[in-house]
């Protein structure tokens, strides 16, 4: 249990500064690309974050675990 514990709080740390990471290169290309950080977090940041939903529906529907694929 306590082994279990750590991993789950290294790998919180580890996605807490991998957003940080993300947000701050997505604000920079901004930046250098001058394109406003609202179309930015409309497309890019977004794009990111329903990437894990897409990603369990398409391993759901290749392995056939049909209620994570329908959310059941």
């Amino acid at each position: 249990m306590f082994i279990k514990t750590i991993l789950f709080l290294i790998g919180f740390v580890l996605i807490t500064k991998g957003a940080d990471i993300f947000i701050n290169c997505t604000v920079d290309i901004g930046k250098k690309t001058k394109i406003s950080e609202i179309i930015l977090g409309a497309t890019i940041v977004s794009f990111a974050t329903t990437l894990p939903e897409l990603t369990v529906s398409l391993f759901a529907s290749l392995f056939s675990f049909l209620y994570l694929l329908y959310s059941l």
